[in-house]
């Protein structure tokens, strides 16, 4: 899936940081939902808009909203599991 994104870019004069930003958005919220910590936090913003009705804006950030069952310690937890999911795969990151 990478090596498309990269690719898809590459083909992509002049929107090439938005095409790999919006497969990275992506991928974030697929590792969050490996992670099951899509499931007490709602997706909000305007990538939402984007991704979900097919707006046609980019997006720098993933915005989120959090449901009464959401634990602020698990956020913690969260963000190590996906930090390793990210290292698995390849990416580097600070």
């Amino acid at each position: 899936m990478r090596e498309i994104a990269l690719q898809v870019a590459r083909e992509s004069e002049g929107r090439e940081r938005n095409v790999l930003r919006e497969y990275l958005q992506n991928y974030l919220l697929l590792l969050m939902q490996k992670t099951k910590m899509n499931e007490s936090l709602y997706f909000v913003g305007g990538t939402a808009l984007r991704f979900l009705y097919g707006i046609r804006r980019y997006s720098e950030d993933l915005d989120f909203t959090a449901g009464q069952e959401w634990q602020k310690s698990s956020l913690e937890l969260f963000k190590q599991k996906i930090n390793r999911e990210l290292e698995r795969a390849g990416y580097e990151f600070s």
